[in-house]
Protein backbone atom coordinates (compact mmCIF):
# COMPACT_ATOMS: atom_id res chain seq x y z
CA UNK A 1 0.00 0.00 0.00
CA UNK A 2 1.25 3.37 -0.82
CA UNK A 3 1.37 6.46 1.33
CA UNK A 4 -1.25 8.25 -0.73
CA UNK A 5 -3.72 5.41 -0.18
CA UNK A 6 -3.18 5.51 3.60
CA UNK A 7 -3.51 9.28 3.58
CA UNK A 8 -6.71 9.06 1.56
CA UNK A 9 -8.05 6.30 3.82
CA UNK A 10 -7.45 8.31 7.04
CA UNK A 11 -9.01 11.38 5.39
CA UNK A 12 -12.13 9.37 4.53
CA UNK A 13 -12.28 7.96 8.07
CA UNK A 14 -12.08 11.52 9.41
CA UNK A 15 -15.01 12.64 7.25
CA UNK A 16 -17.08 9.63 8.31
CA UNK A 17 -16.40 10.44 11.96
CA UNK A 18 -17.36 14.07 11.36
CA UNK A 19 -20.57 13.03 9.59
CA UNK A 20 -21.50 10.70 12.46
CA UNK A 21 -20.87 13.47 15.01
CA UNK A 22 -22.98 15.93 13.01
CA UNK A 23 -25.78 13.37 12.69
CA UNK A 24 -25.72 12.79 16.45
CA UNK A 25 -25.80 16.53 17.15
CA UNK A 26 -28.72 16.95 14.77
CA UNK A 27 -30.52 14.03 16.40
CA UNK A 28 -30.01 15.55 19.85
CA UNK A 29 -31.40 18.91 18.65
CA UNK A 30 -34.45 17.18 17.18
CA UNK A 31 -35.00 15.21 20.40
CA UNK A 32 -34.69 18.39 22.49
CA UNK A 33 -37.26 20.21 20.33
CA UNK A 34 -39.64 17.24 20.53
CA UNK A 35 -39.28 17.05 24.31
CA UNK A 36 -40.05 20.76 24.71
CA UNK A 37 -43.02 20.53 22.36
CA UNK A 38 -44.32 17.51 24.26
CA UNK A 39 -44.01 19.35 27.57
CA UNK A 40 -45.94 22.32 26.18
CA UNK A 41 -48.68 20.09 24.79
CA UNK A 42 -48.97 18.26 28.12
CA UNK A 43 -49.22 21.58 29.95
CA UNK A 44 -51.93 22.72 27.52
CA UNK A 45 -53.87 19.49 28.07
CA UNK A 46 -53.62 19.88 31.85
CA UNK A 47 -54.81 23.48 31.67
CA UNK A 48 -57.72 22.44 29.47
CA UNK A 49 -58.68 19.77 31.98
CA UNK A 50 -58.53 22.28 34.84
CA UNK A 51 -60.64 24.78 32.89
CA UNK A 52 -63.19 22.01 32.35
CA UNK A 53 -63.14 21.21 36.07
CA UNK A 54 -63.53 24.90 36.94
CA UNK A 55 -66.56 25.15 34.66
CA UNK A 56 -67.96 21.97 36.20
CA UNK A 57 -67.50 23.50 39.68
CA UNK A 58 -69.29 26.67 38.58
CA UNK A 59 -72.18 24.63 37.14
CA UNK A 60 -72.46 22.65 40.38
CA UNK A 61 -72.44 25.86 42.41
CA UNK A 62 -75.18 27.37 40.24
CA UNK A 63 -77.26 24.21 40.58
CA UNK A 64 -76.82 24.17 44.36
CA UNK A 65 -77.84 27.83 44.58
CA UNK A 66 -80.92 26.97 42.55
CA UNK A 67 -81.68 23.98 44.80
CA UNK A 68 -81.14 25.78 48.10
CA UNK A 69 -82.43 29.19 47.02
CA UNK A 70 -79.52 30.91 48.74
CA UNK A 71 -75.92 31.81 48.02
CA UNK A 72 -75.03 32.35 51.69
CA UNK A 73 -73.47 28.91 52.15
CA UNK A 74 -71.12 29.48 49.17
CA UNK A 75 -69.11 31.93 51.26
CA UNK A 76 -68.36 29.37 53.93
CA UNK A 77 -64.96 27.73 54.25
CA UNK A 78 -66.49 24.40 53.21
CA UNK A 79 -67.73 25.52 49.81
CA UNK A 80 -64.31 25.61 48.12
CA UNK A 81 -62.57 22.78 49.95
CA UNK A 82 -62.51 19.33 48.57
CA UNK A 83 -62.99 16.73 51.23
CA UNK A 84 -64.65 13.45 51.97
CA UNK A 85 -68.35 12.93 51.64
CA UNK A 86 -69.97 13.08 55.09
CA UNK A 87 -72.21 10.24 56.16
CA UNK A 88 -75.66 11.74 56.50
CA UNK A 89 -79.16 10.84 55.43
CA UNK A 90 -80.62 14.34 55.06
CA UNK A 91 -77.65 16.71 54.79
CA UNK A 92 -78.11 20.11 56.39
CA UNK A 93 -75.90 22.97 57.50
CA UNK A 94 -72.21 22.20 57.77
CA UNK A 95 -72.69 18.60 56.59
CA UNK A 96 -74.39 19.90 53.45
CA UNK A 97 -71.58 22.39 52.81
CA UNK A 98 -68.98 19.67 53.40
CA UNK A 99 -70.79 17.32 51.03
CA UNK A 100 -70.87 20.01 48.37
CA UNK A 101 -67.18 20.81 48.89
CA UNK A 102 -66.37 17.14 48.33
CA UNK A 103 -67.97 17.33 44.87
CA UNK A 104 -65.71 20.17 43.75
CA UNK A 105 -62.65 19.56 41.58
CA UNK A 106 -59.26 20.90 42.66
CA UNK A 107 -58.30 23.81 40.40
CA UNK A 108 -55.17 25.90 40.85
CA UNK A 109 -55.61 29.51 41.93
CA UNK A 110 -53.40 30.58 39.01
CA UNK A 111 -55.83 29.07 36.52
CA UNK A 112 -58.86 30.45 38.35
CA UNK A 113 -57.40 33.94 37.87
CA UNK A 114 -57.02 33.33 34.13
CA UNK A 115 -60.59 32.15 33.51
CA UNK A 116 -63.31 34.83 33.66
CA UNK A 117 -65.87 34.31 36.44
CA UNK A 118 -68.83 34.20 34.02
CA UNK A 119 -67.57 31.05 32.27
Amino acid sequence: MSRSYLSLRSSIDGWITLEIMLALVLLSVVMLVLERQSARQWQTLQQGEQVSQLRDNAAKQALMVQLTGSEAWLDSAYSSQQGRYPVCEPCTGVEFSTWFGATQHRVSAKLQALVPADE
